[in-house]
């Protein structure tokens, strides 16, 4: 559980909890990553642009292509296309307890 201080907000510490039990692992791994001031926030954030969990950015990349029914070469790169859309500011991944990723929208 992280420090929530000496006074915590008690909406706030239930907000947390509440998201934690929700969404687990990812949602702890996305407050840590500090990037928002409320556990609010972060919760309705999560709920709109978790794309899931996967084994890397490639992992991510075949799952995204399949979705939007993209048509691929045997030679084509999908490490270096989720990497790419990472870079772009499409998706952000945060690294996930088991040594894969979590992969968000960042809009």
């Amino acid at each position: 559980m992280p420090d929530f201080g000496p006074h915590p907000d008690l909406d706030e510490l239930l907000a947390y909890l509440d998201a934690v039990d929700d969404y687990g692992e990812p949602f702890e791994k996305l407050w840590a990553s500090r990037r928002f001031g409320s556990v609010l926030l972060a919760a309705d954030v999560f709920a709109d642009t978790y794309q899931g969990s996967y084994a890397d950015a490639g992992a991510w990349a075949r799952h995204y292509h399949a979705l939007i029914g993209a048509t691929t070469g045997p030679d084509f790169d999908f490490d270096a296309s989720g990497h790419a859309a990472a870079f772009k500011g499409d998706v952000w991944f945060i690294a996930a307890d088991n040594g894969g990723i979590h992969a968000f929208w960042t809009d």
